[in-house]
This record gives structure tokens, C-alpha cells and sequence, in this order.
């Protein structure tokens, strides 16, 4: 049966190479829909029996899989499937632009590798024996890393793309070692074995071999390093793909090796709470300062899986303190804050790739203007940038907005070292979201207001066929919180085995608290609606006359006149210099310099993990090896007499009975 699934797997993989290239888009919906179909059915067949769903299946030869569909898995099974449907519509028209660029095996293959990625994606959420788990972990890697290099032939872009598969390598390994410690020590090689180690065992070394495997995906500090530039070089419908849910993988790991710790809580908790914390603040700063805006958006993402992170940890701490305050406000607002950054990051991603393509550059010094000829795709980012600073009444509120109703209602009851945890953990949080604020408000700046800033961004127009309906979902999300803290509470409730009694009540005071903030979410867009109708019917009782914006004194207005995106964090930049690393190349002006002849400026910001995690062993490595080059002489006879002294080698290590 299993072999008969496979094989029509890819004999419907292979039609995609020989159908013309009009019909491949419509023929891969149509796959990507039937997947999507039977992660419903699992739903339903979840919601059905009322109990996680085991499935074996006999795999001859190799053995058995088991399938386990908990909540843990619909959760992400949804999280995917709404990722993936979105992202592949939005390919079809993003592809457009490499009509004649690319040959048609070359889009092919990106669509068999989009699909394949969907399909290792749900086999990892619902695989529970670790054979099968790691074969979905390994094609999820390759997957990624063949829609990544749509653009391979540029050596930048390849260079990243082999730089993010070999840290998944890394990362594969990782996970392997920690999955054959489990096997030798309980005889179970998968998660159902979590439980029995965890039970007999130190908690604190697998959970830190599990940590740096998953902590790669998702992109934790200071694992992140590919996932900037991986996202930089990325097609804009694969980074807004890969940001809302490939490395929401990582999380998901994670989270089922936190479900099953027995002990080490505390320390646990700690470590994970300091991380986070790092994570986010490092990831926003560095977002703040970059003028490349995919890779603005890409800190961007570093800095949301720390506010996960930080979720994820005070419900662990709670847990070990039995705050049932804590537990239900850290771990529901991490699944919450999980699906919301899913859904405002691939808005933003989307709107950004459009712009990007239309501009011919991710520079956002080379933009400005385009609110006047993109204004559908200047929406989506602005929603998605008002959500992701976590504004009320859009979704990012929610999930933000409930961890600090969890440190507040317990700073009360609480004792010093809970309180210095919470207090980090709050001030942290109010870091991130100002930084936040000011990170996007100068990317919708810089790129969407003011004036064009290259002829390019004055001769763009509108292309965008997306729906308004695309933003109902954030949208209903923000206006109706109580709605959906219920659901993901549920899930947390089955994941976490939070005590249905205590867990219950908690959340229902919650729940009250959210049906406040509906009432003032309501009475917010009454007041909005109100003041835009007033100006609307003020408006239509004048003539309206359009002019030029007043120059301060000048004639003629430029782009000169605008902020860049470096002088607009110009301070911020300064003082976070032993962090960010920014730099700035410019011919200073003399004082005796009455008229300043013209200057190029330049800046850039180096991530100081990179530099030294990455690019110093990478270039020490390089010059030790570049030294054996002496022995490539290129004379057959050389080799040969290589080949001889191994031989030589060989047969002296045996003789003395040394090997």
C-alpha cells in the first residue's frame, strides 16, 4: 500500500514536467489542495474520536511508522496548510517575473520542490517513531534548499543557499545523536521515548542536544545566522513561506520535548527564558538598522521566535512553581503569538516581494513613493506591520497583551526569584515592542511614503491581485480575542497537561479581561468609522486642489530632502555600535569646508554572531586547507606514488599489529 502511494506520488510529480508551463501552476494547486484535504480529513478524524489518532503502517524491509495526531499536530497541521495555500497563490504571480528567464525544467522543479516541502512538513508533525521523523526533518532541508535557489546562477545567493544546508546538516546530526542517546537508554527510537528517559535521567544534556537541533530551524540566537541571509536571496513568496512555518518547525520540536520533561524544570526554564530574551532583543536591533528590507524582515523573525521563546519558558517556570497563572498565559500565548507572527510575517513578506521585483532592489534607499502607485500592496504591509508591532485591534495585541496580563497578575503572589525572572521578562518584552515600532515605522516610511527615491520606484505600478479578504483573518482575530484564547488554551490544555480545574478557571478570568478589551476594540473602529465618514461628506462639500508639499523654503523637492533609512535610526545605530556592528564609510568635512563638495556615503551592519561564529573558523579552515593544495600537482606519476605509500603505510600498521 505504502509503495503504491509513492509511486503515484511521483508519477504525479513527474506530469508536472511535461504539462505546459500555463497549466503546471494549475496542476500543483490541485495537488497542494489535495494535501490540504486530507490534513482536514485529519482533523475531523481527530475532533471525531475525541483522543489523539495512532496509525502503523508496515514498511516491509524497514520496519513499521507510526502516525500520532494530537493537538498538538492539528495545530500545526493548520498552521502549515494555511501557510503553504497562501504562499502558493502568491507563487503564481511572483513567478511571472522569471517568464523567459528560467527554462521549464528549472520551474518544474520549483514547483515538485514547493510541493514536497509541504508534504515533509506534515510528516513531521504527525510522524512519532523517529525514523520516519528524521527522513521528513532531512526532505524538509533539501526541499528548502532547492526553492531557495531559484536563482542560483548569481554566486552571492548560491553561497547562502549552501551555507543554510549545511546548517541544517548540523542541525539533522544533532537531532539524530539526541534521538540514538533516547533509543540506548529506553529502547524507543522516537518521542514516545521522551517520557521514559526524562524519567530516569538528567533532563538538562538532552535537552540541550534537542535545543541546538531544533534551535537551528527556528532560527533561535545564536543559531540564526542563515536565516538573514536565507531570506535576503529567497524568492518572496518562498521567504514569506519559510517564515511562516518552516521555522516554525523548530517551535514545533521544541515543544514536544518540553511536554515531556519530568524534572530540571527550573533550569529549564532559565535557560530557555535568558535565550529567548537574547533572541529578541538581538534579532530587533539588528532589524532596526538594515536597509535591506527582505532582511529586515528576516531579523524580524528572529526577534518573534524569541517572544515565542519567552512564552514558552514562563509557562515552564510556571509549571515548576505551580502558577497555573503563568502556565496557562506563557504556553497559550506562545501558540497563540506561533500563528499570529504565521500570518502578519507572510503579509509582509508578500507586500515586500512585490515591491522588491517591481523596483528591480531590496535597497530601501532606492523606494519611497510607492503608497501612491502600489496602494493595495502598501495596505497589506502596513497591516501586517501594525500587527507585528502587536497594536490593538490586529492579532500581534493578542498574544503580547496576554503574557503581560500573566507577569503582572503573578508579580502579586510571587516570591524574589520569580519576580526577577518576570520583571526581565516584562521589560524585555516592552524593549521588543518599541523597537519594533520604530523598526517598521521606518520601513513604511522610507519605502511606501515621501517621494520616489530612483526613477525605478516612479515607474511602478499596481500588479497586486490580492484579496482584502486575506486580512480578515488578523483582522477577526484582534477584534474577537476571547474567541480564540479559548481554542488555543484547549490545545495548551492537551499539550502541557495543564490541570483541567485550575487551567479552566484561570483562563476564564482571561477570558473576562478579552471580553473588556472586545468592548473597547468595538468602540475603537466606531470612533475610526465615525471620523472617516465626518471627513468623507466635509470633503465632498469642497473642491479639492492638489499642489506639491511645502519644501521648507526650497523650490524643487528631491529625495535628498528625505530621511534615509540610516539617518532615520542614525542614534539608535550609534549607541548599539558594539552590538549591530554598523558601519559608515564617508570622506569627513573639514571645518575650513564652506561648500561641502559631493560624498558618497555607505553603511552597512555586520552581524557580529557571523563574523565570528561563522566566517573566522570558516576563513582559518580555508587557508589550513588551501596549504594541502601544494600536493594537486597535476602528474599522473605523483599520484601514483601517493597511492603507493598508503599502501606502504598500510601494510607497516599491520604488520606491527597497530590497527
Amino acid at each position: 500500500m505504502q509503495l503504491l502511494l509513492c509511486l503515484v506520488l511521483i508519477i504525479l510529480f513527474s506530469v508536472i514536467f511535461i504539462i505546459p508551463p500555463r497549466g503546471k501552476q494549475w496542476f500543483s494547486t490541485a495537488l497542494l489542495f489535495g494535501g490540504v484535504t486530507l490534513c482536514v480529513f485529519a482533523v475531523v478524524l481527530f475532533f471525531k474520536q475525541g483522543n489523539p489518532v495512532t496509525l502503523e503502517f508496515t514498511l516491509g524491509m524497514l520496519g513499521t511508522t507510526q502516525l500520532y495526531i494530537d493537538a498538538l499536530s492539528i495545530f500545526f497541521l493548520a498552521l502549515i496548510s494555511v501557510a503553504a495555500s497562501t504562499a502558493f497563490l502568491f507563487s503564481g504571480k511572483y513567478l511571472q517575473a522569471y517568464t523567459g528567464k528560467k527554462s521549464n525544467r528549472e520551474i518544474s522543479l520549483h514547483y515538485i520542490s514547493y510541493l514536497l516541502l509541504y508534504f515533509s512538513m506534515a510528516g513531521v508533525v504527525i510522524f512519532r517513531d523517529a525514523g520516519s521523523f528524521l527522513f521528513s526533518w532531512e526532505l524538509m532541508g533539501i526541499s528548502s534548499f532547492m526553492i531557495i535557489i531559484l536563482e542560483g546562477e548569481i554566486k552571492e545567493k548560491l553561497k547562502a543557499a549552501i551555507q543554510y544546508l549545511v546548517q541544517m546538516h548540523i542541525g539533522f546530526f544533532l537531532l539524530v545523536v539526541a534521538f540514538v542517546l533516547v533509543d540506548s537508554k529506553t529502547g524507543e527510537f522516537g518521542f514516545q521515548g521522551l517520557v521514559p528517559f526524562f524519567s530516569g535521567n538528567n533532563n538538562l544534556p538532552l535537552f540541550i542536544l534537542f535545543f541546538l537541533g531544533f534551535g537551528i530551524k527556528a532560527g533561535f540566537f545564536p543559531l540564526h545566522t542563515w536565516l538573514p541571509e536565507t531570506h535576503s536571496i529567497a524568492p518572496g513568496n518562498v521567504s514569506a513561506f519559510m517564515s511562516g512555518a518552516v521555522i516554525k518547525m523548530g517551535i514545533y520540536g521544541l515543544i514536544r520535548v518540553l511536554s515531556s520533561l519530568q524534572n530540571h524544570l527550573l533550569e529549564v526554564g532559565g535557560i530557555l527564558l535568558i535565550i529567548s530574551v537574547i533572541t529578541g532583543l538581538y534579532g530587533i536591533a539588528m532589524a532596526v538598522i538594515q536597509k535591506d528590507i527582505k532582511r529586515l524582515l528576516a531579523y524580524s523573525s528572529i526577534e518573534n521566535i524569541g517572544i515565542i521563546g519567552i512564552g514558552l519558558s514562563t509557562g515552564l517556570l510556571g509549571q515548576y512553581w505551580n502558577n497555573y497563572v503563568l502556565m496557562v498565559a506563557g504556553y497559550t500565548g506562545a501558540l497563540i503569538h506561533t500563528f499570529n507572527h504565521s500570518l502578519f510575517k507572510s503579509a509582509l513578506f508578500f507586500s515586500a516581494g512585490l515591491l522588491s521585483k517591481a523596483v528591480h532592489t531590496q535597497n530601501m534607499d532606492k523606494m519611497g513613493g510607492v503608497i501612491k502607485r502600489m496602494p493595495k500592496t502598501s495596505a497589506f504591509f502596513l497591516f501586517g506591520a501594525l500587527g507585528i508591532c502587536a497594536l490593538p485591534p490586529l492579532n500581534g495585541f493578542v498574544s503580547e497583551f496576554l503574557l503581560y496580563n500573566g507577569f503582572f497578575t503573578s508579580i502579586a503572589s510571587a516570591d524574589i526569584l520569580v519576580n526577577s525572572l518576570m520583571v526581565v521578562a516584562i521589560i524585555a518584552l516592552a524593549l521588543i515592542g518599541g523597537l519594533s515600532v520604530m523598526a517598521f515605522a521606518k520601513a513604511f516610511g522610507v519605502a511606501f511614503l515621501g517621494e520616489p527615491r530612483s526613477k525605478a520606484a516612479a515607474d511602478i505600478r499596481e500588479e497586486s491581485k490580492a484579496s482584502w479578504a486575506a486580512l480578515l483573518v488578523p483582522f477577526i482575530i484582534g477584534i474577537f480575542p476571547y474567541v480564540f484564547i479559548k481554542v488555543y488554551y484547549c490545545i495548551a490544555e492537551q499539550v502541557f497537561a495543564i490541570d483541567s480545574v485550575e487551567g479552566y478557571m484561570v483562563m476564564q478570568d482571561f477570558v473576562s479581561i478579552y471580553n473588556k478589551l472586545f468592548i473597547v476594540n468595538i468602540v475603537l473602529l466606531a470612533v475610526i468609522a465615525l471620523i472617516y465618514f465626518v471627513r468623507r461628506r466635509v470633503i465632498r462639500q469642497h473642491t479639492i486642489g492638489y499642489g506639491p508639499t511645502w519644501g521648507c523654503g526650497y523650490t524643487a523637492i528631491n529625495a535628498k530632502l528625505q530621511y534615509t533609512s540610516a539617518s532615520f535610526v542614525s542614534d539608535f545605530a550609534h549607541l548599539t555600535h558594539p552590538v549591530t556592528r554598523y558601519k559608515r564609510e564617508m570622506k569627513p568635512i573639514a571645518e575650513d569646508e564652506i561648500f561641502p563638495k559631493a560624498r558618497e556615503y555607505e553603511g552597512e551592519s555586520n552581524d557580529v554572531v557571523r563574523m565570528h561564529l561563522i566566517n573566522r573558523p570558516a576563513i582559518w579552515l580555508n587557508r589550513r586547507i588551501s596549504r594541502l593544495a601544494i600536493f594537486q600537482t597535476g602528474k599522473v606519476q605523483h599520484y601514483i606514488s601517493y597511492a603507493l605509500l598508503f599502501m606502504a603505510l598500510i601494510f607497516v600498521l599491520t604488520f606491527f599489529n597497530l590497527i
